[in-house]
């Protein structure tokens, strides 16, 4: 399960970990949408599935390999923009989710220490294609959480 938009219910084959010191989970494979008002079923193929843009229109992804987030169109599965993360000694990276009426992007990252952890929250600006530090912290990993309101930049967020 991702952030669905309004009317819609996601179902997707999602992993927290598989042992060892595994901070962001991930979805991998087919992810299906139902549409409750036309009662229909929309399948995306996407490996390592984040979020879901407000209207549907837009999916994120993550790439382990090239560190990136990768944003795609739905109906073509069309590549439309590849987000290189802002810390790239930060091992590990995800929680990627839509803001600001779908203009901009906030992600986790962490150095993926547990004995001297450091983690920071980024937003990716969508349209200056510009990269903001929210937040840094040592010792705690972070995670982000839904937007508040999908049209402002308004998200929960937990470090521990």
């Amino acid at each position: 399960y991702i952030n669905s938009p309004f009317g819609q219910i996601v179902l997707q084959d999602c992993h927290s970990g598989f042992g060892g010191y595994i901070l962001y989970g991930f979805c991998y494979g087919n992810t299906h949408i139902y549409n409750l008002n036309t009662k229909t079923f929309k399948t995306i193929d996407a490996e390592h599935l984040q979020d879901l843009s407000s209207d549907g229109s837009k999916y994120l992804t993550i790439d382990l390999e090239q560190k990136t987030i990768n944003l795609w169109e739905t109906t073509t599965n069309k590549l439309l923009d590849q987000i290189k993360i802002a810390n790239p000694e930060h091992e590990q990276f995800g929680t990627a989710t839509f803001i600001g009426n779908d203009q901009a992007i906030a992600y986790a990252t962490a150095l993926g220490d547990p004995e001297n952890e450091q983690s920071s929250i980024y937003i990716y600006d969508l349209a200056s294609k510009t990269t903001q530090n929210f937040l840094s912290v040592n010792n705690q990993s972070c995670q982000i959480y839904s937007p508040i309101v999908h049209e402002t930049k308004d998200f929960t967020y937990s470090c521990k």
